[in-house]
This record gives C-alpha cells, sequence and structure tokens, in this order.
C-alpha cells in the first residue's frame, strides 16, 4: 500500500488517541460548578480542545439558567445525540462507536482543509512579495552641463542637457561641502532669483549640478559637479 494512502488512517488514529473517550454529563456538569480537581479539570479542558459536541454542550449549559435541573440537562445531552460513557480509555479489543469515528473523520478533515488553506495562502503572498526588477537608469555622469562654468562676470541662468526620460530635474548648488540652494525644475533652465544672487557673492567658488528624476520620483540620472566663479 501506498504510503502515502496511509496518511488519513495515521491521522485519525492520532486524533483518537489525543481525544480519548467523551466525558458523561455529570462530569461535564462538575468541570462547569469547579467542583473536580485541577489534573482532572485539566484532563477535560483537553479533551473539550479537540471535541466540537462536548464543547458545545459545554457552552449550553454556561447559557442556560442557574436552576437547570438533571431533567433539563440530559435533554440538552439527548439534543446533542451524545454518548454517556465515562471518562477512560477504551478497550482496544472493542470497535468504536460509529458516531465517534464519524466525528474524529470530521475533524480530521477540517485540520486538512486548514492545512491546504494555509499552504495556499503562504504561496500567493509570497508571490505578491516578489519585487519588481529594477528600472533601467542611465544615472551617472550623464548630464551635461553648459552654464555657468569657470569664471563669469555675470550668471543669469543654469542650463545643461535634455535626457528622455527625465520628468523633472533637480537643481543643487553648494560652496565646499555646505549645501546653498537646490530647486526643481520643469525644463533645462534655470533662472536664478534674486535671493540666490545675493548668496553667490562675487569672488566666491561654488559647484552645482543637476539630478533627473522619472515620474515616479527617481532619480535616473546625474551630472558631475561643476565649478563656477562670479568675477570680484
Amino acid at each position: 500500500m501506498d504510503p502515502k494512502s496511509r496518511l488519513p488512517e495515521r491521522l485519525f488514529e492520532a486524533l483518537q488517541h489525543a481525544k480519548g473517550e467523551c466525558p458523561d454529563g455529570e462530569q461535564i456538569l462538575a468541570y462547569h460548578h469547579q467542583e473536580l480537581p485541577q489534573p482532572e479539570r485539566r484532563h477535560l479542558e483537553e479533551h473539550f480542545a479537540l471535541c466540537g459536541i462536548c464543547q458545545e454542550l459545554l457552552d449550553r449549559l454556561r447559557s442556560a439558567p442557574a436552576e437547570l435541573d438533571d431533567v433539563a440537562w440530559k435533554r440538552t445531552a439527548n439534543e446533542l445525540d451524545r454518548r454517556t460513557a465515562p471518562w477512560r480509555a477504551r478497550d482496544k479489543t472493542q470497535p468504536a462507536s460509529p458516531r465517534f469515528n464519524f466525528r474524529l473523520w470530521g475533524a480530521a478533515a477540517a485540520i486538512m482543509l486548514v492545512a491546504v488553506s494555509l499552504s495556499l495562502w503562504r504561496i500567493g503572498r509570497d508571490s505578491t512579495n516578489v519585487p519588481s526588477p529594477p528600472a533601467p537608469t542611465t544615472r551617472g555622469h550623464s548630464i551635461q552641463l553648459y552654464e555657468p562654468a569657470g569664471q563669469m562676470d555675470a550668471i543669469s541662468i543654469f542650463s545643461w542637457g535634455t535626457l528622455p526620460i527625465s520628468h523633472q530635474f533637480r537643481l543643487e548648488i553648494r560652496q565646499g561641502n555646505r549645501p546653498i540652494w537646490s530647486a526643481t525644475v520643469e525644463g533645462e533652465r534655470y533662472r536664478p532669483p534674486a535671493e540666490l544672487m545675493r548668496l553667490l557673492a562675487p569672488g566666491e567658488r561654488f559647484e552645482w549640478r543637476i539630478e533627473a528624476i522619472d515620474r515616479e520620483g527617481k532619480v535616473v540620472a546625474e551630472s558631475p559637479w561643476l565649478g563656477f566663479q562670479r568675477s570680484p
């Protein structure tokens, strides 16, 4: 026999062994009233975790009126079609109850369904988290700067070469390692405002560069730093 075909049988036997026999109504009632010793309470709680029928019976008991009598309790147990076998290990020589086997098969099928669903969820999550390939870039010294460059009597405009992949340009000006100006420009020219001209003091040396930005806001190309100086 194929070992895989015995998987449901082994799962059934494991669940049957872990669950054991169902407690009778008196034991569940004693558990509800906290009249059992702690070891037996823990034993029952382990059974409730595996047996939905006993758990439903306990839930009904908890929601029932406080004056629930023995007749009403037995009626509730009969509605759920439960056996009243005491809490004990089943004799291996006796066949298991067909109803008990049916419940175990249902629990095994539920566990397998949850496992398959979890596997499919993980596969879907991993497929959605696959990083997208990086966008093509020409980042590097790929933008040509025109002016200003070197020593100039007047600085009236900043101009540079265009790129088809760019959406905007970012102009940066620094003096040494200290940034003094930054602006975002739509075209390939930038006319400095009066405020910037006051910062570009005559005789001082400055550097500037351009970064190309695509529609997603990523820098896709840049120029080298180019030095310039206003004549004293």
